[in-house]
This record gives C-alpha cells, sequence and structure tokens, in this order.
C-alpha cells in the first residue's frame, strides 16, 4: 500500500494510548499471524484474565485495530483478525523507523 502517514490521521497515536495498557501489544501480535479464537488467545497469553483480555480486545476494536468475528457454531465461538487499523499501523512504523 502507498498510504502517506499525515500527523493526525496516524493510527500510532492512538496506539501509543493503547501501548501504555498492559497487554494491548501482546494481543496485537498474536493475532497477527491471522485469524485467532478467543480461547486461543486466553491460552496462549498466559497469565491474562478473560475480563481484561475482553475489555483490551474491545479496546482495540473500537480504535480500529482488531475486527470481531462471531460464528453461531455450538457456544458462539468469537475469532479476532487485524483491522486496516493495524495494518496501517505497522506501513507508518516503518515510515516513521525510516526518519
Amino acid at each position: 500500500m502507498d498510504r502517506k502517514c499525515a500527523i493526525g490521521s496516524c493510527p500510532i497515536f492512538p496506539m501509543l494510548d493503547l501501548m501504555e495498557k498492559k497487554w494491548a501489544l501482546r494481543i496485537i501480535r498474536e493475532i497477527y499471524g491471522g485469524h485467532v479464537r478467543f480461547n486461543d488467545l486466553k491460552r496462549n497469553l498466559k497469565g491474562i484474565t478473560a475480563a481484561v483480555l475482553s475489555k483490551r480486545l474491545k479496546e482495540l476494536e473500537k480504535k480500529g485495530f482488531v475486527s470481531k468475528t462471531t460464528y453461531k457454531v455450538g457456544a458462539g465461538e468469537i475469532e479476532y483478525t487485524l483491522d486496516d487499523g493495524a495494518r496501517h499501523l505497522m506501513d507508518c512504523w516503518d515510515i516513521h523507523k525510516q526518519n
């Protein structure tokens, strides 16, 4: 993608606010590989409670970094993926790193 990273539209600044919160970056790292279910996140992030994981995922979703899909199979499995905001964040990170 050839997007510019302009001040005011850059997702790095809202992400910096989230980075101050425990678990946010680790959650993004876990989701970075593709579609991840809530229970897989819980299992892979040793020490996180379900309540904190749920809260962080909602914050990341609200900021446009994570998308949630609910499947009506079984107990209603929930799956998370990185959203365009997270991909744009990675592009911007590379731009800022070069400067």
